[in-house]
């Protein structure tokens, strides 16, 4: 009950945000963007985490031993509907289009009874859809974008081209952002019409091709040897009348790795997932109990295991605060970021911000040195993670000390949709 106890509560937050929350608020969503985010920050990690939540509904309804728990059940197939409706984020959507239809023939199988009223539920829950859908305001996402392909195709065509160049080994882990963009800038000299890209990726917004790029074929045919596996298993020896039911478990969330990053967005979509596949392997592979004396660490692991994680992720949320305050101030509150507690969270994100504050210091006050301090560490920032803001600091400071053209050059190359910051700081 704990995923889909999780999937409610966001459920929740979601309408919050969407009929409740004025602009201004101090959760710092914006209602005119229209599209809740829930407590993610980021509408298709939500998005998936409720295409999983519903799902794992149909699964936990038909195991429901009493009305309350039916009743609480039933909340997500009436109201998550509405919510994924107007997050509108296509790889939820298709999590759900794949999922609902194969619980759907796992509920027939199961119990006819369960199943009219699940899915009576869930159309409720689709006629609610259409009426938010038709009643909400401003904002939300246009047909327009919800059709159009980005430059996801551009991206999946540049990542395939590297890991046809180097399939044995790949280009190093941990290596992905800077390789990506220096070869995309190598592509897009060397074939004059190819677009720039209009953000800097960290990722290649597919797993797979995230680590045959860092790593080779070898991780990725591991991967994909994995997920067959599995497959097989759950088809081969799956419980009778639950094989639909494991498969369609592990769909939203595989589903969207392949068109994103939700494993790196979100701690609960890793754990949701482990989960998944640990009750799918409990189910579909013959286990033998041991007993065992000694267990004594693993009882006091879990008693620290929660303060310790209640403690992080307490002190983690005020450091989040605190780089909020300091962005919101343009700059100007010096001791937001001193006052952070816990910088293990986003380590390299508080790292540019307080070498930034750094520059920003040094050249008001005249300091030479320091600034070819923030150059060296720009420079040797810049071979594992640059960025345009990362870019454009060091251009600032390169102003200041030195002319370089060589650099000036790098950076059109690397960013020519930035030119017209280069042009407004000559």
């Amino acid at each position: 009950m704990t995923g889909i106890a999780g999937a409610l509560l966001e459920t929740a937050y979601g309408y919050v945000q969407f009929y409740l929350l004025q602009p201004g608020n101090w959760l710092g969503y914006r209602p005119d963007y229209g599209r809740p985010w829930g407590i993610f920050q980021q509408v298709n990690v939500m998005a998936s985490f409720l295409a999983t939540g519903l799902v794992i509904s149909a699964w936990l309804y038909g195991e429901a031993r009493n009305r309350i728990e039916k009743g609480i059940i039933l909340l997500a197939p009436l109201f998550m509907p509405a919510m994924l409706w107007v997050i509108a984020s296509r790889s939820g959507w298709l999590g759900v289009a794949i999922g609902v239809p194969m619980v759907l023939v796992h509920l027939w199988g199961l119990d006819r009874a369960r199943f009219r009223q699940w899915a009576t539920a869930l159309g409720t829950g689709v006629i609610l859809a259409v009426v938010v859908g038709l009643t909400a305001g401003e904002g939300g996402r246009s047909a327009e974008a919800i059709t159009s392909q980005g430059l996801r195709p551009q991206v999946y065509e540049h990542s395939l081209r590297m890991i046809a160049e180097k399939p044995v080994a790949g280009w190093g882990y941990g290596r992905f952002q800077h390789d990506f963009l220096h070869s995309h800038a190598d592509w897009r000299t060397a074939e004059e019409g190819r677009a720039p890209l209009r953000e800097n990726y960290a990722h290649p917004h597919n797993e797979l091709l995230y680590w045959g790029i860092e790593g080779g074929a070898l991780p990725m045919l591991a991967i994909l040897a994995f997920a067959l596996w599995v497959a097989w298993r759950v088809i081969a020896h799956g419980p009778r009348g639950e094989k639909w039911l494991l498969l369609a478990l592990l769909v939203p969330l595989s589903v969207h790795s392949m068109l994103e990053l939700p494993f790196y967005h979100s701690l609960a979509h890793w754990l949701v997932m482990l989960l998944i596949i640990g009750m799918v392997s409990q189910r579909c592979w013959a286990t033998q109990e041991k007993g065992n004396r000694y267990t004594f660490g693993i009882r006091v692991g879990a008693w620290l295991a929660v303060p310790v994680v209640w403690v992080f992720m307490g002190t983690h949320l005020q450091t989040l605060w605190q780089i909020k305050t300091y962005i919101e101030s343009e700059g100007n509150d010096a001791l937001a970021l001193t006052t952070a507690v816990n910088p293990l969270g986003i380590p390299n994100e508080i790292e540019f911000l307080v070498m930034t504050q750094h520059l920003t210091a040094a050249r008001e006050l005249g300091w030479t040195e320091d600034i070819k301090y923030y150059q060296d560490w720009a420079e040797e920032h810049a071979k594992l993670l640059p960025s345009s803001a990362l870019y454009q600091n060091l251009m600032i400071a390169k102003t200041y000390s030195e002319n370089d053209p060589d650099f000036i050059n790098r950076y059109k190359r690397l960013f020519p949709q930035w030119t017209k910051t280069l042009n407004n700081n000559k």
